[in-house]
């Protein structure tokens, strides 16, 4: 169930959502980012 959420379902049905899972997610996607960096380096 892993992957970016709709940006349409997120804004519109689901807007009842609190923003920590947003946040969970973006947070998760930084972490992945910085891993990929520091593989190349």
């Amino acid at each position: 169930m892993g992957g970016p959420l709709p940006t349409a379902i997120v804004t519109d049905s689901t807007s009842d959502i609190p923003n920590e899972l947003l946040q969970k997610h973006h947070i998760f996607q930084v972490a992945v980012d910085l891993n990929l960096e520091n593989k190349t380096y």
